[in-house]
């Protein structure tokens, strides 16, 4: 007997392979055009259905549907905001002594992907620990205490604060 199909199951190959870009990205900084926003970005919009690139199981299909007339590309998108996806660190190929890249698969050298698997974190971001995050808080925090005390010594001595407003 055929076993039942559940349309919400989605296969994780996709987001394997991600995963393993996302890896080699890891250990090979410098050989990669595009940074983790745009991995993180065609994982989202690979479900999102917000373009039309990805509907359909095939190209034919995409075709027979006309979704190139009907809906947007992600690959435009990405054009046209290419500065969010590129990598600063990206050197062209002809930099490196070696043309193919060689990971090391030991255990210790592959990494837990939190922008991805943690990305939904409250208010932590994908990348930060919650050690990074209260440093940013307090720092920040800081900011706001020397703003306020340069907007005090700005104030006309015929005003002042009180509770918080000011007066005359």
């Amino acid at each position: 007997t055929a076993l039942p199909i559940y349309p919400r199951e989605v296969s994780p190959v996709f987001l394997q392979f991600l995963d393993a870009v996302w890896q080699l990205q890891r250990q090979f900084p410098c050989s990669f055009q595009f940074g983790e926003k745009f991995l993180l970005d065609l994982h989202s919009h690979v479900y999102s259905c917000q373009y039309g690139t990805f509907l359909g199981t095939n190209e034919k299909q995409r075709a027979e549907l006309k979704l190139s007339e009907k809906t947007y590309s992600f690959w435009g998108h990405v054009w046209e905001n290419i500065n969010d996806y590129l990598n600063a660190l990206h050197k062209p190929m002809s930099e490196f002594s070696e043309g193919m890249l060689t990971p090391d698969l030991s255990p210790q050298c592959i990494e837990y992907w939190r922008g991805m698997y943690n990305q939904h974190d409250g208010l932590l971001l994908a990348r930060e620990s919650w050690m990074d995050r209260v440093g940013e808080i307090l720092r920040e925090n800081e900011n706001r205490r020397k703003e306020k005390r340069i907007i005090e010594q700005e104030i006309p001595p015929t005003l002042s604060i009180h509770d918080g407003l000011l007066l005359a």
